[in-house]
C-alpha cells in the first residue's frame, strides 16, 4: 500500500481592480515600507479576516442605551 498524501489547502487568488488613487496610495505605502504591493494588500486583508475561520472578523457591537 502506498502512503496517502496529506491534503493541501489551496490559496485563493482574488483578482480585482483598484481605483487609481487607492493603487497609488498603496504603492506609496509599499515603497515606504520596502514591501511589495501584494504584501501590503495581504496584510490589510489579514487584519480583517479571522485566521482560523477565514471569514471577516465580527467586531463586538458597542453597548446601546435603550433607557433614554
Amino acid at each position: 500500500m502506498t502512503a496517502e498524501k496529506p491534503r493541501r489547502r489551496s490559496k485563493v487568488q482574488v483578482k480585482f481592480r483598484l481605483p487609481k488613487a487607492t493603487h497609488e496610495a498603496l504603492t506609496a505605502i509599499a515603497a515606504a515600507r520596502g514591501l511589495s504591493l501584494t504584501e501590503v494588500i495581504n496584510g490589510a486583508v489579514d487584519a480583517y479576516v479571522h485566521p482560523v475561520k477565514r471569514r471577516i472578523r465580527q467586531w463586538p457591537m458597542p453597548p446601546t442605551d435603550h433607557a433614554a
